[in-house]
């Protein structure tokens, strides 16, 4: 699985992406041009199944350390990763 995120009006140095805000991973830009694409590889093996809440924050370049671009809703369900 894979988390994405884009940027059009800003000038992003890093993206991080975290499920439970305490453990913040580094995501790779793949495109620059008009916009930036940013996308990371998720292993969800590594959640226990539940409820969370995805976030994406920016380092943008001469401004704030910790932005938050987006935030989405993820339910994690299934034998591979139950309690």
């Amino acid at each position: 699985m894979q988390v994405k995120t884009f940027s059009q009006f800003l000038e992003i140095e890093n993206v991080f992406w975290s499920l439970n805000e305490n453990d913040w991973q580094p995501m790779h830009r793949v495109w620059s041009g008009i916009w930036e694409e940013w996308e990371a590889d998720f292993d969800p093996d590594k959640f226990r199944n539940g409820e969370y809440l995805c976030r994406v924050r920016a380092e943008i370049k001469g401004g704030s350390k910790s932005r938050f671009l987006d935030s989405v809703p993820v339910i994690l369900c299934g034998p591979r990763n139950a309690p």
